[in-house]
């Protein structure tokens, strides 16, 4: 009889093994980590808010290899303090009025604790029941405190799952709407469905449909290159309006032509060798034996240009939402093409100036061509739960989902992201795998909420407990005090570059963002002053932008606060994002003071040197 190969041997002389999850040592050492932070909260204000080291600093300061030989946290905390710390851009300081915040809390941060010590995979029911059940309680109740239509709740029809980011609940939805329509008219089809958003939408939807494969950019092209050695006869006028006209037929032709003007225009000089300019105020397009389709550029600009993607373009007059009026021209174009409509993303705050897309109407659009919508309301969604900001999602009936951000505005650390949905089956159907080391009892009597088959991976957080702690630990109306106070100061902000003649708002302010720069008419104006000859138009704005991100880095680059930008409508604007959880009226009053002193310095610079081209 064989004797049994003897074991690995412990390393070191060890006789035994270390343990990694000692209760005694995990006591001391979450001692030492909570103190840590504690102060760093209490010190904060203390750091640059944005971080001021080069590319590349950190392999200087850190060993090439990992320890041989456990360090103590002692240790280990004072890299932290030394190394890590300075290339932290600190999202909780009070001074931190950049992107959307990351509202962090106390509630939250011991929510994230606990959901770590327990550290379950709750990717189905059977795998951790309480992170399930919970989940699904703590979504019913945020949907009621939104006020959301029962179809959306557990307790109607519908159900709410915790994703980690915007960015995976537009991919979910798009998914499940994409096999809803290709399981009725067959999967080759897939080259003819088209999405829609605005060009305010957050990138999340470009990238999504990339990711579901719905860019077949073979097949506009196909169409492209098939027809282009066919004759066309072709004319232009000008309308009364001095929009431009641009009529032709092409023999054989069954799709109306889809293009932007500039690729009108593109062909128009390959065809006719004559240079057409687009007067910029609107454009006509026919074919004979057609009725001309009458587009204006908000309608018909990009509508192109990221193959079945449609990034309409928005305008100052809709306060850069997504207008009804632009969108349904534009899936004419794709339905008399012969393809189908499939999925549009509205937005309740857009990233660059929190625009407001009107739901109503832009449902009462899909529903016409059996589209699904998903509502992004990521940042502003939170704000919701205030009875007087609850109109912003009205229409929200009309759509298919709605999802916002809790680790933006809702005081729930990161990552935890709400979605809803009026029909789980279909994200189930098009999500769900079931390989037999998962099959259970609890599954199989399909009394029970399986969240893997809710989202693109299988294992899964417990979201809900840091969720659920934020809800139980400050309740209702606590919760709507701390948004009213955020945007108070935003307002408070927007009243104090109304009062200096230099600035402007650029867009209007909702909730929190207050978007503005120094305007080209005070850079024109400070010019004059100095004897310098008045500059055209054009020329002001792509000075005011070039000052405007000077002004900008200048102010970050100090340490002392942090802002970023947005480019809207060719306007360069520096965005002042109001949210974090320790920021008050002080910090706000300090921020503009700070905002004035570099403005200051930069008009003063900019008269001593002439102005150079922006992009």
């Amino acid at each position: 009889m064989g004797s049994l190969k003897a074991g690995p041997e412990f390393e070191n002389g060890s006789t035994s093994m270390l343990n990694p999850l000692d209760p005694e040592e995990f006591r001391k050492q979450g001692h030492m980590i909570v103190d840590f932070l504690a102060d760093y909260y209490q010190n904060v204000e203390k750091y640059p808010v944005r971080s001021q080291v080069e590319p590349g600093y950190l392999p200087k300061c850190l060993p090439e290899s990992a320890p041989y030989e456990p360090e103590p946290i002692e240790t280990i905390l004072q890299d932290v303090q030394m190394h890590i710390m300075p290339g932290i851009t600190h999202w909780q300081s009070p001074n931190y009025f950049a992107y959307f915040p990351s509202s962090g809390s106390t509630a939250g941060f011991l929510g994230e604790m606990l959901s770590a010590g327990f550290n379950v995979v709750g990717f189905n029911w059977m795998s951790s029941p309480a992170a399930t059940e919970l989940e699904s309680i703590v979504m019913d109740w945020l949907g009621k405190m939104l006020q959301l239509p029962m179809s959306f709740l557990f307790c109607g029809n519908g159900g709410g799952v915790l994703q980690g980011t915007t960015c995976e609940a537009i991919l979910c939805t798009l998914i499940a709407a994409r096999d809803q329509i290709l399981n009725k008219i067959g999967r080759d089809s897939i080259g003819k469905l088209v999405v829609y958003g605005s060009d305010q939408t957050h990138f999340a939807l470009q990238k999504a449909t990339k990711i579901a494969g719905i860019n077949p950019e073979c097949y506009r092209q196909d169409w492209l290159t098939h027809t282009s050695n066919r004759p066309w006869r072709l004319g232009a006028s000008k309308d009364e309006t001095g929009g431009l006209f641009l009529f032709g037929a092409k023999r054989g032709l069954n799709h109306p032509l889809c293009m932007s003007p500039c690729q009108i225009r593109d062909l128009i000089w390959r065809l006719e060798g004559e240079q057409i300019e687009n007067s910029g105020k609107g454009l006509i397009f026919c074919y004979f034996g057609m009725l001309p389709a009458v587009m204006h550029d908000s309608a018909l600009r990009d509508i192109t240009g990221k193959a079945n993607f449609r990034a309409i373009s928005t305008t100052k007059s809709t306060a850069f939402g997504l207008s009804a009026d632009s969108l349904e021209p534009a899936i004419l174009l794709d339905v008399e093409s012969g393809l189908i409509p499939l999925f549009l993303c509205a937005s309740v705050g857009t990233t660059s100036t929190t625009a407001i897309d009107p739901l109503g109407l832009l449902c009462d659009v899909a529903k016409r061509y059996d589209m699904w919508v998903h509502v992004d309301a990521a940042y502003t969604g939170s704000a919701c739960i205030c009875p007087e900001f609850r109109h912003y999602i009205d229409g929200v009936e009309g759509a298919n989902s709605f999802s916002l951000n809790a680790h933006k505005w809702f005081f729930t650390n990161l990552d935890c992201c709400c979605l809803w949905v009026k029909d789980p089956n279909a994200l189930i159907k098009a999500l769900s795998t079931n390989p037999e080391y998962l099959r259970n009892k609890a599954t199989e009597s399909k009394q029970v909420v399986d969240y893997k088959d809710w989202q693109i991976a299988l294992s899964r957080r417990f979201r809900a407990m840091k969720l659920w702690l934020v809800l139980r630990s400050y309740g209702v109306a606590n919760l709507r005090n701390l948004i009213r106070g955020h945007i108070n100061m935003a307002k408070h902000f927007e009243g104090l570059v109304a009062m200096d003649s230099r600035f402007e708002v650029v867009a209007p302010r909702n909730f929190g963002l207050v978007c503005f720069r120094i305007s080209p008419l005070a850079l024109t104006l400070s010019d004059h002053n100095h004897n310098n000859k008045a500059s055209e138009s054009g020329s002001d704005e792509n000075h005011a932008n070039e000052i405007n991100s000077k002004l900008l880095e200048s102010i970050n680059a100090s340490g002392r606060m942090y802002m970023s930008h947005g480019v809207i409508g060719g306007v360069y604007a520096i965005r002042f994002a109001v949210g974090a959880t320790l920021s008050n009226y002080q910090h706000v009053d300090l921020a503009w003071q700070v905002i004035q002193d570099h403005a200051h310095a930069i008009l003063a610079a900019s008269l001593n040197s002439p102005p150079s081209f922006f992009p």
